[in-house]
């Protein structure tokens, strides 16, 4: 189940980094994220994965909070001026 649990987050925050208006953000997003997933591919401690996915979950809510804002940002007509 927690190995789902780990793809399914995986997924789900590679997708939310494409919502970001930066090509940059969204780049600088899934390499991170990739390099976390490998680095705790071979973790077998139950207590330290679910703290990991906890973590996850955790890090997913501020993508999208971070997706919302900055949408409304670069949306807003003056952000654009000089």
């Amino acid at each position: 189940m927690t190995r789902s649990q780990a793809i399914s987050f995986y997924r789900s925050i590679y997708r939310a980094a494409g919502l970001l208006p930066s090509k940059d953000r969204t780049q600088f997003v899934r390499r991170r994220l990739r390099s976390e997933y490998e680095k705790y591919l071979h973790e077998t401690n139950p207590e330290r994965i679910s703290f990991l996915l906890q973590v996850a979950d955790t890090q997913l809510d501020t993508l999208l909070v971070q997706v919302e804002h900055y949408n409304q940002v670069f949306s807003d007509p003056s952000y654009h001026q000089v």
